[in-house]
């Protein structure tokens, strides 16, 4: 085989590895809107659902999570320095799809694991969210560590690894975006391809995070949205209020027709599911405001005040 064939091969391979990686990861800037920041004071405490003479500082400026220190290990509960782990998400195959998607992606897909990890703390009586970050981690000696593409920490990514680490870092930069930001909640969407009926379809999953003001419980919601031109709109019956500490199996499904030549589209890989958890319906209030492309300030400060009455009524 000549040195040209050979590169060849590695960079289509890349190319299929990278594509999966995207799919699981659920990238893209989704509904996110830039429109400035703000200080943030604290918000009105749970059960005062009446709007506030004034309304607590709400920021509204696009920007990329924060990331989760190299070194950081994921175990069952929030590592040290963290309040809450939220997320750990391998990308998994099923048994069929296996039969039809390239060994060394199954391999990278599996390796790197998204992460999500919540600190608050507490001012005076008030609960507040300091940080939201995410990550990804692999296994070393036997621990999920949370590694970056400038500190592996001598894990074992393979030819192709840390080239793929460094450009989902990048992905994810550039399209996890925060939509709002309020003392006590992050909202912040994501884009990626979920697979509907046998189709695979463009579409975004929004996120929140919200910390309890009185007694500092984190409650997460996730939720798909579908997108018609312009505009986002709901596109299940429920969202789904994820269990603390989670660890899931991120199921992807494979389209064989969306490869050309042997390489994958965007579309090749999907999601098979929303991030499972309890799933909530969505009240007159959250069928109004949960699907808004650009919320406005008074708009967050209603959505997160309806998300925390769901939070509290579904724990019930």
């Amino acid at each position: 085989m000549t040195a040209a064939r050979r590169i060849a091969i590695r960079s289509l391979t890349l190319t299929a590895v990278g594509v999966l990686l995207a799919a699981w990861c659920s990238l893209s800037g989704g509904c996110a809107v830039d429109s400035g920041a703000l200080v943030l004071p604290q918000p009105p405490l749970d059960g005062d659902s009446a709007r506030p003479a004034e309304l607590p500082a709400i920021d509204l400026k696009s920007k990329p999570l924060a990331r989760i220190p190299p070194g950081t290990v994921i175990g069952p509960r929030a590592p040290e320095g963290w309040s809450k782990l939220i997320l750990i998400a391998t990308p998994t195959l099923t048994k069929e799809d296996l039969r039809d998607a390239p060994k060394i992606a199954t391999r990278f897909a599996r390796m790197f694991k998204f992460t999500l990890l919540a600190r608050t703390s507490k001012v005076k009586s008030t609960y507040q969210l300091d940080v939201v970050a995410r990550g990804f981690a692999v296994r070393i000696r036997d621990k999920d560590v949370n590694i970056d593409s400038k500190n592996t920490l001598g894990a074992d990514l393979g030819l192709f690894g840390p080239t793929i680490l460094a450009q989902n870092e990048e992905h994810m930069d550039a399209d996890v975006r925060q939509v709002a930001r309020t003392p006590t909640m992050l909202l912040f969407d994501a884009q990626g391809v979920m697979r509907r009926g046998t189709d695979h379809v463009k579409m975004v999953f929004r996120h929140a995070i919200l910390v309890h003001p009185t007694t500092g419980e984190v409650s997460t919601f996730v939720w798909l949205l579908s997108k018609d031109g312009g505009k986002c709109e709901l596109a299940e019956k429920t969202m789904q209020l994820l269990p603390d500490a989670m660890r899931e199996d991120r199921y992807l499904s494979i389209k064989r027709d969306k490869f050309v030549a042997g390489i994958p589209t965007k579309e090749a890989f999907a999601l098979i599911r929303v991030t499972p958890g309890t799933p909530v319906s969505y009240t007159p209030e959250l069928t109004k405001l949960a699907a808004v492309k650009e919320p406005t300030r008074e708009q967050v400060f209603q959505l997160e005040t309806a998300l925390r009455a769901a939070a509290t009524a579904a724990r019930k």
